[in-house]
């Protein structure tokens, strides 16, 4: 994985507040879903103790 991907996943694992809209919404789905991915073949976020 690269250095941006693992970016994103170790923000995405603290769950920050998005938008409540629409495109909020949508993107909160397409990162739960990448999150979700990355667990499953074995991603574990730095700060797990956090994670939801």
């Amino acid at each position: 994985m690269g250095g941006s991907q693992l970016a994103v996943l170790r923000d995405w694992a603290r769950r920050p507040a998005l938008p409540d809209t629409d495109d909020g919404h949508r993107l909160q789905t397409a990162l739960d879903a990448f999150l979700d991915h990355a667990r499953t073949h074995g991603y574990v976020p730095e700060d797990a103790s956090n994670a939801a």
